[in-house]
């Protein structure tokens, strides 16, 4: 996946051999927007509803729009400045080879609006959310994402708030050699795999770590730094750590550990008083088979007292 702070969709990056579609999230409210703003695109015939001729043909009024752009066209860049302000509809643009017509493209996308979870429960997949695409595309396994792209070659969204991605563009290409798109009846749902649920779950991550941001007042300003948050979020459920409370404290005290670290003089940077080499993350100071035997209640006490005790050790 790449991010960039532009929509190279608008910067003359549209390949000839590719035909583009946006496919236009509805949000409440939007509806009056998304239908001017289609009137005034007047992009032609391959323009469709979603949900229509699908098992969600129920639901038309909530249903996401096809839309074939070309650059420079009114309804893309309406796309790109309700991305950037957050506001009125959204959506993602995917492209497709020339050779795709555009009935075997809403055959394949109708194909993946149901999903399988566990126990064959279905569910609806909203993947024209970019705050879903986000996870579902940007997180999970690329060999699996191309599998489920089928005739997908490329796929822009705007990056989820509250993410990693946040107020950056997010770019994928699908150079997988794509099969033809199913075409018996009936076809075949799509069974979320390992690497999916994985994804999507980092969407209840980053709210956790969101809400902390905010009642800590830490400014998160790099991806780097916000999935090194992730890391430590993942550390605290490794070493047993689950009410949030507690979840909460432990990030504080990897961000202490972090600006001790960057405070220390060189002459100390280098071990502990047990040995172990203080530039390394909090986890991997400790002893994380022991503090996993320990209460949840005892496990940040025994944690402080290691931190204070390396620090002593390290500033004489």
């Amino acid at each position: 996946m790449n991010t960039s702070d532009t929509f190279h969709l608008q910067a003359g990056s549209l390949q000839p051999n590719l035909q583009h579609y946006l496919i236009a999230n509805r949000l409440p409210g939007s509806m009056p927007n998304l239908m001017a703003d289609m009137y005034a695109h007047n992009g032609g015939a391959d323009n469709a509803i979603l949900y229509l001729n699908s098992e969600l043909s129920e639901l038309l009024e909530v249903s996401p729009y096809v839309i074939r752009v070309h650059e420079g066209d009114f309804v893309l860049k309406q796309y790109e400045r309700n991305a950037v302000v957050q506001n009125g509809w959204s959506g993602i643009v995917i492209s497709v080879a020339d050779t795709t017509s555009f009935d075997e493209l809403l055959m394949h996308l109708r194909q993946r609006l149901l999903v399988l979870f566990s126990s064959d429960r279905k569910g609806v997949l909203h993947f024209s959310n970019p705050n879903v695409a986000n996870y579902w595309f940007g997180e999970a396994d690329t060999n699996e994402t191309a599998v489920w792209l089928g005739p997908i070659k490329q796929l822009w969204w705007y990056g989820a708030n509250n993410s990693p991605n946040q107020a950056l563009w997010c770019h994928i290409w699908n150079l997988s050699d794509a099969p033809p798109v199913d075409t018996s009846p009936p076809p075949s749902l799509w069974s979320i795999t390992e690497s999916q649920k994985a994804a999507l779950e980092l969407k209840k991550v980053d709210k956790v770590l969101a809400e902390f941001f905010l009642s800590a007042s830490i400014s998160v300003k790099s991806s780097q730094q916000w999935l090194r948050y992730r890391s430590f979020f993942c550390d605290a459920s490794t070493l047993g750590l689950t009410e949030r409370d507690n979840v909460y404290q432990y990030l504080l005290l990897c961000n202490e550990h972090d600006h001790a670290n960057e405070n220390l003089d060189d002459n100390f940077r280098k071990v502990g008083a047990d040995g172990n080499n203080l530039d390394k993350s909090l986890i991997e100071s400790l002893d994380v088979a022991f503090i996993q035997t320990l209460s949840e209640s005892k496990k940040l006490h025994y944690i402080k007292t290691r931190l204070k005790r390396d620090r002593s050790y390290a500033n004489g």
